[in-house]
């Protein structure tokens, strides 16, 4: 056909006769070829010059001469004649089966007129529609020649192709008003989901992606942009965000403009309710993508979601970033208690841990940007609302960050209390996060430190800091904790006094906390250097940390803490000092052991602690047999996080799952190592917590010479 041009085409006689050499051999992959011939050479072929058409009625003994209107100068192929003699030639074709087989080497559909002679030949054939599953239920193996196919489907008017009867498409966006059309082009097409399916399978292939792209950017993002949406959102379940190249798309091109952009239009509205009411998990990820393209539109983002009614579900759903900067500008309108909200998304995150990791980073980057000045702090004062409200330069917006002084300490406190014993290495990341807060908000610096030391009944706080150790509380709060333990050392305070003194800060105000928690941090950060303390003051420290655990002040993580190190230092030799402090310490808070059995058992496996105290280890082979009675605050996870603690070592502290106990290997290897040398390797410049010694003190004179600590 293509050598003897449209001429073979001119009549029926003539065509029939062509086909007779196929005899027997004109199937649907014959058929579909002949189709994709047509659409592809509807113009452009050269006339037969030659006469080739007339040699070929000679031969075939055609008889009637050729019309030359018709024949050697005809310009197009004659559908009808092609499409009857086919017809006739092989009557029992499958016409599905030959719109299958458009998927052949060579398709390719050029053009709008290519496109409906196709369509033309189609109805001549058969009465039954077009099947388009047979174009868009699938990825052809000739993926550019379906491409060219799609490009002209999409855009024929509904009379040539209509996309009604497509198998999968999206309810009508009613009430959009404006005269647009509820299922987009007149046609239907950019409704039907089996199209999207397959173009978005098609902008996979690298050679094709940018002909989708275009294509949707020429038609339905101009077009339909509202419809475009909707189907978009439809292509995956309702929480799946692992978007596609066209996907990806036709969220940050077409939806995030739409929606967080474009002026309030009906059209918009409806479309906002269609995706909150069906797919609010992709339009949260399309907030937050908008939101690191635009990190100045958070505002605009709240905005949008009140517009909704969605808050609360928005902040349970949003990814951590967004949740976020949506909880702080709620919290500056007043939409929201922060407290309270926190505590329920972290609590649901405890198991993994997720959420409250990238809730800290995300407040890591502000609080720099904030400390660098890149970004303004939010003031504790409404936030421009209403759309549009950008302009208006409150939080959220270009250049302001949506964080103030009191709201960084709202999410601190939080983190605190909900995840320094969950996530790996979060307790040094909050005191780090606390260290850039304050440089940010320097005026807050107590505030701050008080978000953190509010939850020491947890254990959280003094653990988290004191796992860090260093640059976490003010000189302030240094110096005042330091008079106190001046006064245990120097002035010979009786070790009652102070621990009746802890007890009423632990339970006062903000501030006392704060010292508690302090005190609490220096006395631990000391434990390294115990070996070195002269046997009075070691006496004296001993005595004060038994009494914080007969006493009860100590819970969780602290609690476990300070029984590994007791452990730890009953496991040192019966001669060194660390096991004097270690026998002291137990000897204050023996009538609490029955709260921790496994302690027991474990200190019960020091194979010299019974030839040094029979009547102790008796005390203890009670407790271990009767298993305790595990009352008291935090006494069972306490316990139940001693494994190898006898060792000494710091491998021994145990895998019990909190962050601390991680955080704190380090310092513990330092005191094991001076544990087992009591002569050498601690300070030589005090003898007391933190350094606190008065000169001419029975301290400072019995401290023998040696490297300091840095």
């Amino acid at each position: 056909m293509r050598e003897l041009g449209y001429s073979c085409s001119a009549s029926a006689d003539t065509f029939k006769a062509l086909l007779q050499q196929y005899a027997g051999r004109l199937d649907e992959f014959a058929v579909a070829e002949v189709l994709g011939l047509l659409a592809a050479t509807h113009r452009g072929l050269e006339a037969d010059a030659l006469g080739l058409a007339d040699a070929m009625r000679a031969v075939l003994s055609i008889s009637g001469p050729a019309s030359s209107s018709s024949g050697s100068s005809a310009n197009s192929w004659t559908v009808p004649v092609i499409m009857d003699g086919i017809k006739a030639a092989a009557p029992s074709l499958s016409w599905p089966r030959v719109a299958e087989a458009l998927d052949h080497e060579g398709f390719a559909v050029p053009d709008a007129a290519g496109f409906s002679i196709l369509m033309a030949a189609w109805r001549r054939a058969t009465s039954d529609p077009f099947p388009l599953a047979a174009i868009a239920g699938r990825v052809w193996d000739n993926a550019p020649g379906q491409l060219s196919l799609l490009v002209q489907a999409v855009a024929a008017p509904p009379d040539v192709l209509s996309w009604e009867r497509t198998s999968k498409k999206i309810a009508p966006l009613d009430g959009m008003g404006q005269g647009k059309s509820p299922l987009g082009t007149p046609n239907q097409a950019w409704a039907s989901l089996d199209l999207l399916t397959v173009l978005a399978q098609l902008a996979e292939l690298p050679q094709l992606s940018g002909g989708v792209l275009e294509l949707l950017r020429r038609g339905p993002a101009s077009a339909c942009p509202e419809v475009l949406v909707a189907a978009t959102a439809f292509l995956r379940s309702p929480q799946d965000t692992n978007w596609g190249v066209l996907e990806r798309f036709v969220w940050a091109s077409v939806a995030a403009p739409l929606l967080f952009e474009a002026p309030p239009s009906s059209s918009r509205a409806v479309l906002l309710a269609r995706l909150w009411q069906s797919r609010s998990g992709a339009l949260l990820q399309c907030m937050s993508e908008f939101l690191q393209e635009r990190p100045g539109r958070a505002a605009d983002l709240l905005d949008v979601v009140l517009e909704v009614k969605g808050l609360l579900s928005a902040l349970d759903q949003a990814p951590p970033a967004l949740a976020v900067e949506l909880a702080a500008l709620a919290a500056q309108r007043k939409l929201l208690d922060l407290d309270k909200w926190l505590a329920g998304r972290l609590s649901r995150d405890a198991s993994s841990g997720m959420f409250m990791t990238a809730t800290l980073n995300s407040l890591e980057v502000q609080l720099a940007a904030i400390a660098d000045g890149r970004l303004a702090a939010a003031e504790r004062a409404p936030a421009p609302s209403g759309r549009g409200g950008a302009a208006a330069g409150g939080p959220g917006t270009a250049g302001v960050s949506v964080l103030s002084a009191d709201l960084t300490t709202v999410f601190l406190r939080a983190l605190y209390t909900a995840g320094a014993s969950v996530v790996p290495g979060l307790a040094g990341q909050l005191v780090r996060a606390m260290d850039v807060a304050k440089k940010a908000f320097p005026a807050a610096e107590a505030a701050l430190a008080a978000a953190a030391a509010s939850q020491i009944g947890s254990g959280a706080a003094e653990s988290g800091l004191a796992a860090v150790g260093g640059g976490a509380f003010p000189d302030a709060i240094e110096g005042e904790a330091n008079s106190y333990f001046q006064k245990l050392y120097h002035e010979r305070q009786p070790v009652s006094e102070l621990v009746a003194q802890l007890k009423a800060f632990k339970a006062g105000t903000p501030h006392q906390q704060i010292v508690f928690a302090c005190m609490v941090h220096n006395l631990f950060d000391e434990y390294r250097f115990f070996p070195n303390y002269p046997d009075l003051e070691l006496d004296t420290t001993a005595a004060l940390f038994g009494a914080l655990l007969h006493h009860q002040l100590l819970t969780n993580i602290t609690l476990g803490m300070a029984l590994r190190h007791v452990l730890q230092a009953l496991a040192q030799p019966p001669n060194s000092k660390m096991f004097r402090f270690g026998l002291g310490a137990i000897g204050q808070f023996k009538p609490e052991l029955h709260l921790w059995p496994k302690f027991c058992e474990r200190a019960l496996a020091i194979p010299h602690l019974k030839s040094v105290d029979a009547a102790l280890c008796a005390y203890m082979e009670k407790v271990v047999r009767s298993g305790g009675d595990g009352s008291g605050g935090g006494a069972a996870a306490a316990d139940g996080d001693l494994t190898g603690a006898a060792s000494g070592s710091a491998s021994g502290l145990g895998d019990g799952g909190s962050a601390e106990a991680a955080a704190v290997a380090g310092s513990d290897n330092k005191q094991a190592s001076s544990s087992s040398n009591s002569g050498s390797g601690g300070r030589a410049d005090s003898s007391v917590p933190n350094g606190v010694v008065s000169s001419g003190s029975k301290a400072e004179q019995q401290q023998t010479a040696g490297s300091g600590r840095n």
